[in-house]
């Protein structure tokens, strides 16, 4: 896109349809109620997989909660230490895909 120039890695090579805002980075520290790319990502989707991360990933986490999209974490439980308590985790494939089908079942 003219006049855009992404940052060094993004999108990921995971990443089939980006979707490009004119919001930056969410500053650390800023308040939870200041825009940023995260509110586009977690309004805009149906179901939420949460993988481990870090602030971003937190982020997304505690949007998800405060809008009520429905969300399970995939990977390790260690790896979901610091994510709020309400985040549901499992190591189990099989459990994130029925939980997505659940949740897709009930838009």
């Amino acid at each position: 896109i003219r006049g855009h120039a992404p940052l060094p890695g993004y999108p990921n090579p995971y990443i089939d349809l980006p979707i490009l805002t004119p919001f930056a980075r969410k500053p650390a520290g800023a308040p939870p109620t200041e825009l940023s790319r995260n509110h586009v990502n977690i309004l805009t989707s149906d179901v939420i997989v949460v993988l481990p991360g870090r602030h971003g990933t937190l982020d997304e986490v505690r949007l998800a909660l405060r809008f009520g999209k429905p969300m399970i974490g995939f990977g390790p439980e260690l790896d979901f230490q610091a994510m709020p308590a309400e985040l549901r985790t499992t190591g189990d494939f099989g459990t994130v895909t029925a939980f997505i089908a659940d949740a897709l079942s009930r838009c």
